[in-house]
């Protein structure tokens, strides 16, 4: 004969099977301290102690299934309160360290990289000199932080402006434009990254750099060398050579323009590009 009762079914054999566990720990039959009923830990509600037909054995899974039920939540929202914790200390982490770097990048500009300390920054920041180390090891670290995210940029668009369809001449304006462009919107921290009087002062610095600005030069002649082939650029001269010359009126630009008082950089970029695309000798073949 076949029956069904309230917490299980019981078979002609006689034996209880429960119903789902789960759903009998979500109806309050088992461990209701669990969930702020006030009794012992783990004990099972009096009415589930009444039906005799219990075995141990399903009051131990029970309250196994509770006990893993309550702990699941408790460990859920622990690891939930530490990813936020966390989260908002890496915030003010990287908040501090962005106004370390913007204090610098001030310092370094208007009084130079040689002569800006480490106490200096500190101060401008209103931290303790110590306090730095947390954020950066040294003066060059930060240097770099500064210097490299432009300089991994000025390279990689002048990569893009290689590998694209545009002819010579233009490919040139482009690369020209690249490089002084960044005075429009970024002056200090261009002014910081195109002068090279820092490279004595740390071989970190010129360790993390040079290979940046390696790929960069080698673009340039490249550029030179595709004119110099379609008969677009003198080709009696040295492409290494020419690249340097136009670098170094490009980079001299860093030490004496001044937003405000100089040319408009739009201005300054049109007068620069007439004199590097007449010195290459554009369409003299």
């Amino acid at each position: 004969m076949l029956h069904d009762n309230e917490h299980g079914r019981q078979q002609g054999d006689g034996q209880q099977h429960p119903e789902n566990a789960a759903h009998i720990v979500q109806r309050g039959a088992v461990g209701d301290s669990l969930f702020g009923q006030g009794r012992a830990f783990g004990s099972i509600s009096p009415a589930y102690q009444r039906d005799e037909n219990r075995s141990t054995e399903e009051i131990r899974l029970y309250m196994a299934l509770a006990i893993s039920l309550h702990w699941r939540k408790k460990y859920t929202q622990g690891k939930s309160d530490m990813a936020k914790s966390s989260s908002a200390v890496e915030q003010r982490r990287e908040n501090r360290r962005e106004e370390i770097l913007r204090a610098a990048q001030d310092l370094f500009h208007r009084q130079g990289y040689a002569n800006t300390s480490l106490d200096d920054i500190a101060r401008a920041v209103g931290i303790k000199r110590e306090g730095l180390y947390y954020y950066f090891p040294n003066r060059p670290e930060i240097l770099i932080a500064i210097i490299k995210p432009l300089g991994l940029q000025l390279r990689d668009r002048v990569r893009e402006i290689r590998e694209g369809d545009a002819s010579p001449e233009e490919k040139m304006r482009l690369t020209v434009e690249n490089h002084l462009m960044r005075f429009e919107n970024r002056f200090a921290d261009s002014k910081i990254t195109l002068r090279d009087d820092y490279f004595s002062e740390a071989d970190i610095v010129l360790a993390e750099m040079q290979p940046i600005w390696d790929d960069y030069e080698r673009l340039w002649i490249e550029i030179i060398e595709e004119g110099q082939q379609k008969a677009v650029f003198d080709k009696s001269l040295e492409p290494r050579i020419a690249h340097l010359g136009i670098l170094g009126l490009c980079n001299w630009a860093a030490r004496w323009y001044k937003p405000g008082e100089s040319l408009p950089v739009p201005d300054l970029i049109d007068m620069y590009n007439r004199m590097v695309l007449r010195s290459l000798g554009a369409g003299s073949g």
